[in-house]
């Protein structure tokens, strides 16, 4: 599609006083950049970078509203101490410098406010906590009402001191939220009963902020058309208040979706496993109800032809988008000039991004390097040529190999890679042929794209040694070790650091046996699992697929419980398994593998039990570094690297990172 094929993804739109440049906006999200609250040259040049890459409206996230919402931070205080707390009127020189870049690339922007629940310690009614099971929420009073519509409209002020064009009202949990729920609102005078009382904070919410804001600024409300739960938010109820909120113009433009950020998580941060744009569903309803103001659409709107078709068919007016905008900040840019081949995908993983938000650490991207590094000449445009001009060459084709390779030819290099197998991608090419997980290999995919369109010269099909390297003449500058790891064959009992006895056994795999075919499958499988993230749930899968009974082993209370609760994969993955007839036996050591008779031992009794006709025994523990060929250049060549899994066996984003790093270095 040429950039002309767009006919609605970059026409203009009007938001409230405002004529928009573009459909496109950026959703609000907490990239936890803040310190103590204030925003950061991080932070700072993060969201700068959005407009720059030819957002039409950047809405930033999360403002806290009161001094009690820090009650919630971590023991270490590193969370909510990394969201921006808008009562305070320091924030507003920082503020300010991000709406004055924003506005230098034509471009809006707007604050989320967003309240959580008096600090978790109060809320419509007395019920339990959700964060915290054994503590029960206090019910507000009038006075704790107010007190929060205070704070409100001194964080509305505070934003608009700053020069930002706009308030978000945030809404997929939090006090506004709660109030508006029919299972956790019980109240009884007239913040509780009918929709209109429930709906009596929101309203005096928008009131408060319009009084701030005036006319010639704008409003945007967050709406939940199902927030997933039994009773709670339904889109009955939804539909209904989306045309109070129409009736005039109370908004000037409403997010539309689904989920919850607590309870119903897993569908609010949608991972890989549901579908682009799985939330479009919801705001057909409302698009169809709302006359008078604008629509968004969320939710893995991944692709600007899918956010192009959405708008074309009368769905939304409007695509907002957090993650893809995370791995290519220049998406729109691009897509305007119908560079559709060089937007570096969002592949839904989660893994550095939601995850990494909710281990109370600043947000990264699988994909995008440069995330967090804007403040230092990283971010769109920030590639610079290298002094002098080096002869490189690269050894693995994996994601850390390919990303080092195309930066340093970007950076004037003289680059050549050289990978031992026919096709590039390493274990990447792995993981994508899990079910469920095709978009694992969208980062190699780009990076094959980006490589000869940079002058990097390749190689495949042929294997490195060290005495290749050597004779090679002239001899190279550089030369970056990117050879990856191995799946270790062995694997350790559980209950120390001895191996499971057995393991050498013929009916013993990695999961690279599995995946590549490599391993002989049988009726009856047992996976060891020491590794706790998603890939023993994606060869269970896989081997179940098969027509493979399918039992799994883990030390741990909970199958997968490492990353995958986190980057809510977990949430689909289990019920995918379950269904196909996957046992999960959690809390069990493996001791001993004997023909087709496995040993295991209850965690907490310490007896033994047997399993048996086992025809396959997959081990999931570690990853083996394979860097020999590093270990023998060294002191060889002046300028030696060991990158991505050969240096450390990690994950996709690390190893991506490893490659970029090294890449600017040289």
């Amino acid at each position: 599609m040429s950039a002309q094929q767009f006919k609605y993804l970059f026409t203009p739109i009007k938001i409230g006083p405002y004529t928009v440049k573009n459909r496109i906006m950026v959703s609000p999200h907490g990239p936890l950049m803040a310190e103590l609250g204030l925003p950061t040259e991080e932070y700072i040049h993060y969201e700068i970078n959005k407009a720059k890459g030819g957002a039409g409206w950047v809405c930033m996230s999360v403002g806290y509203t009161m001094p009690r919402d820090t009650w919630f931070m971590r023991p270490n205080g590193g969370h909510f101490d990394r969201h921006i707390w808008a009562w305070q009127k320091e924030i507003i020189p920082g503020f300010k410098k991000i709406a004055d870049g924003v506005h230098e690339h034509g471009a809006k922007c707007s604050f989320q406010l967003y309240s959580i629940n008096l600090g978790n310690k109060k809320g419509p009614s007395c019920i339990p906590d959700c964060n915290f099971a054994d503590q029960m929420w206090e019910p507000m009073t009038k006075e704790d009402i107010k007190e929060y519509l205070d704070y409100h409209r001194i964080c509305c002020e505070n934003v608009m001191a700053a020069g930002f064009d706009g308030i978000d009202i945030h809404n997929h949990s939090g006090v506004c939220t709660d109030f508006l729920s029919a299972s956790i609102n019980k109240r009884t005078d007239e913040y509780g009963g009918s929709l209109e009382n429930r709906a009596r904070l929101l309203m005096e919410t928008i009131e408060v902020t319009r009084k701030v804001v005036g006319k010639n600024k704008s409003i945007g409300y967050t709406l939940t058309v199902d927030d997933l739960l039994p009773g709670s938010i339904v889109p009955d109820e939804a539909v209904q208040l989306a045309k109070m909120l129409d009736k005039d113009k109370k908004v000037d433009y409403m997010f539309c979706g689904i989920g919850r950020e607590t309870q119903s998580m897993h569908m609010y941060f949608g991972p890989h496993y549901l579908p682009p744009a799985y939330q479009a569903y919801a705001v057909e309803q409302i698009k169809e109800v709302v006359k008078n103001i604008p629509i968004v659409a969320v939710g893995r709107i991944n692709d600007p032809l899918l956010a192009e078709s959405l708008i074309a068919e009368g769905k939304t007016d409007i695509v907002a988008m957090a993650r893809p905008l995370i791995a290519d900040p220049e998406l729109p840019n691009k897509a305007k000039e119908g560079r559709l081949d060089d937007i570096r995908p969002c592949m839904g993983d989660n893994l550095n991004c939601v995850k990494y938000m909710l281990d109370g650490q600043p947000i990264r991207c699988i994909c995008n390097a440069t995330v967090g590094m804007e403040q230092f000449g990283w971010g769109i445009g920030g590639m610079k040529k290298a002094a002098t001009k080096k002869r490189v060459v690269v050894v693995g084709g994996g994601p850390a190999g390919l990303e080092a390779a195309r930066v340093a030819a970007l950076r004037g290099h003289d680059v050549t890679l050289y990978e031992k197998a026919k096709e590039l991608g390493g274990q990447a090419l792995q993981a994508e042929k899990l079910p469920g997980r095709e978009e694992m290999g969208g980062l190699v995919r780009w990076q094959k794209i980006q490589l000869p369109q940079a002058g990097v010269k390749i190689v495949t099909g042929t294997e490195v040694t060290a005495q290749t390297i050597l004779n090679m003449k002239p001899k190279p500058d550089v030369v970056i070790v990117a050879t990856g790891a191995e799946w270790m064959r062995n694997a350790f009992s559980g209950q120390s650091t001895a191996e499971v006895v057995g393991w050498q056994q013929d009916n013993v795999f990695t999961p690279s046996d599995v995946i590549l075919g490599k391993a002989k499958i049988g009726k009856k499988a047992v996976i060891w699992d020491a590794r706790q993230d998603i890939t023993a749930i994606a060869i269970a899968e896989m081997l179940a697929d098969q027509g493979c009974h399918v039992q799994i082993l883990t030390p741990v209370p909970f199958v997968g419980s490492l990353d995958q609760i986190k980057d809510m994969t977990w949430f689909h993955t289990m019920p995918r398994i379950l269904k196909k007839g996957v046992v999960l036996t959690p809390q069990t050591f493996l001791f001993m593998i004997a023909d087709k008779t496995l040993t295991v031992i209850d965690i907490h009794t310490m007896e033994a039990r047997e399993i048996t006709d086992v025809d396959t025994v997959v081990l999931i523990a570690g990853k083996n570094p394979v860097d020999s060929l590093y270990n023998e250049l060294e002191g060889k060549i002046k300028e030696l690297y060991k990158i991505g899994d050969a240096r450390n066996p990690h994950d996709i984003g690390t190893a991506n990172r490893d490659g970029h790093l090294v890449g600017r270095w040289i």
